[in-house]
């Protein structure tokens, strides 16, 4: 009988336990919920979209950016063309001295969704490059990466400074970063209008 009473105690006090009563307290410390990186500037605004492209028939752009060792056309390293969702090309200069990330989306909702994510880890802005542009500062291996909007189309590029491209006699990661709004723009180039 007494291991019964001692049971029935047991249970209604683990029963109390399950839902305490306690006040939050403002600690002055992060939040203890989960966060993205960049979830705050997650939300700033996106920018409405100037142009409409056309999803279908992607290609390389062609470079001139002779100053940091990048002409010609890209190579052509990656494709995907689902209609349903729009399309994407992967491109690259100069061995990976340049590489672009292209995706163009059917709706303009999963164009900004994807914008939100692309741009939200970037905070200092490019000027005069698309609707909007984002540039990074060197990651520590002689790169840096530009994002661009434009209407329906996301571009991810990413510059580094290699022996045959933007090398130390011509500036390297500086010279990349220089080049970038120009090199930004030529890949915007290869867009169709819808």
């Amino acid at each position: 009988m007494r291991a019964r009473l001692l049971g029935a105690a047991l249970v209604v006090a683990l029963a109390g336990c399950s839902s305490p009563d306690v006040p939050d307290i403002d600690t002055g410390l992060p939040s203890s919920g989960v966060s993205l990186p960049g979830s705050a500037r997650a939300t700033r605004p996106v920018p409405l979209p100037h142009h409409k492209w056309k999803t279908d028939g992607l290609t390389c752009p062609t470079l001139t950016a002779s100053s940091v060792g990048l002409t010609g056309a890209g190579k052509v390293t990656n494709s995907t063309a689902p209609k349903t969702v729009g399309s994407s090309i992967d491109c690259s200069w100069a061995n990976d001295a340049a590489t672009l990330h292209l995706d163009t989306a059917t709706t303009q909702t999963a164009a900004d969704a994807q914008w939100l994510i692309l741009s939200g880890a970037l905070t200092e802005e490019l000027k005069g490059v698309g609707e909007q542009a984002f540039i990074s500062t060197d990651t520590g291996s002689n790169e840096i990466q530009v994002v661009v909007r434009s209407g329906n189309a996301n571009l991810d590029i990413r510059l580094t400074a290699t022996d045959t491209a933007a090398s130390a006699a011509t500036g390297g990661v500086k010279a990349m970063r220089d080049a970038a709004p120009a090199i930004a723009t030529e890949m915007l180039g290869s867009l169709v209008p819808m």
